[in-house]
């Protein structure tokens, strides 16, 4: 169940409104997002292509009504219905055991030769209520939309947690590399679904007889890109020994931030946008460490190498202000400097503007 969970949280960057049908059955209402996907076409594409590189082989059905999506997914074929003519001959075909009823009443109309739901439809409805209950009949109607079908949604949790159990232990941290990029995929799709992105990342190695060995990724601006987490995570990886092998992963998102809005440049200038050159100095980061990168500030001081301090990569400088007492001396020298002007008009400009440039 906590698998389905997952891919459920990983569903809403499609649509809001999902839901957990049974203990392997996801519903996903897509009428409402379909323009913003380009169409039913290359949303269900994204969906499958989703699903298979998280790992999970699934039968996708779009139909109509949920319970005629639950029932035609349970026959086990891929398929599209888009209107009530097809939805009629496409359940018609189907068994009465993919229904939610008890064993032995599908097994009591097998007796009466009653074996889809074309052979139930041809029998009279008070004779099946009284047989079999309403309950029968109303999961019928259901799946051709005669009667309402709401469903219970699905709440993704605030926080981003997920563990995962290693089929068998693991020493190499390639295979490691593999299992958690499971995680993070269904990372990405949580971020998306709050248009926020991740920047403080912990993924937890677990061991058997040690204590769990942390591997911590720390971004410069936020994001939900999986291919870019993975890359750092990979790097990461490399530098870490392990104690033991690893017998489960928990990937855990410890801080998130709104992802912030830019401008496109009307035109291209061949120069890396910000989001690249946050990723090149996140990528060495991961690589040699956090304090192995920095950045360099102004710092006013008069000897050259106090002049500069380190600073985060990418931090705004702030403005160079000096002391009171140095700004009165400097200030003093410059007046004497342009007073000196009356006298040699050359000599004094020059001395002011060497003045200007010490100031400054």
């Amino acid at each position: 169940m906590k698998a389905l969970a997952g891919i459920a949280a990983w569903a809403t960057q499609f649509t809001p409104t999902v839901s957990l049908a049974s203990a392997n059955e996801v519903l996903i209402e897509i009428s409402g997002c379909l323009r913003l996907f380009g169409g039913l076409r290359p949303l269900s594409g994204r969906i499958r292509a989703g699903l298979a590189e998280l790992g999970y082989r699934a039968v996708v059905v779009v139909a109509p009504t949920p319970t005629a999506a639950l029932l035609l997914a349970r026959d086990g074929v891929d398929t599209s219905v888009g209107d009530r003519h097809q939805l009629r001959r496409a359940l018609a075909r189907l068994r009465l055991s993919l229904l939610d009823q008890p064993a032995q009443t599908v097994a009591l109309l097998a007796q009466m030769g009653v074996h889809t739901i074309r052979d139930w439809l041809s029998l009279p409805r008070d004779g099946l209520a009284r047989r079999f209950g309403q309950g029968f009949l109303d999961e019928v109607d259901r799946a051709f939309g005669l009667l309402p079908d709401p469903r219970p949604p699905f709440t993704p949790p605030s926080r981003f947690s997920v563990a995962l159990e290693l089929p068998a232990p693991v020493q190499e941290t390639e295979p490691l590399l593999f299992a958690a990029k499971r995680l993070i995929l269904e990372l990405a799709g949580h971020l998306a679904s709050r248009q926020i992105g991740v920047m403080r990342l912990k993924l937890d190695l677990e061991h058997a007889h040690h204590a769990a060995t942390p591997v911590v990724l720390g971004l410069s601006a936020p994001s939900r890109d999986a291919a870019h987490l993975v890359t750092m995570l990979r790097e990461k990886l490399a530098t870490i020994e392990l104690p033991e092998a690893v017998e489960n992963l928990c990937l855990v998102a410890e801080e998130t931030r709104p992802l912030g809005s830019h401008n496109q440049s009307l035109f291209a200038d061949g120069r890396p946008s910000r989001e690249e050159r946050w990723r090149i100095i996140e990528h060495l980061r991961a690589r040699l460490g956090m304090e192995a990168v920095h950045g360099l500030e102004m710092f006013p001081d008069h000897r050259p190498e106090r002049a500069f301090r380190r600073s985060l990569p990418g931090r705004v400088k702030s403005p160079v202000t000096s002391p009171p007492s140095v700004l009165k001396t400097r200030s003093s020298t410059l007046s004497q400097s342009i007073a000196r002007s009356s006298t040699n008009s050359r000599i004094s400009s020059a001395t002011a503007i060497d003045g200007c440039v010490s100031f400054i």
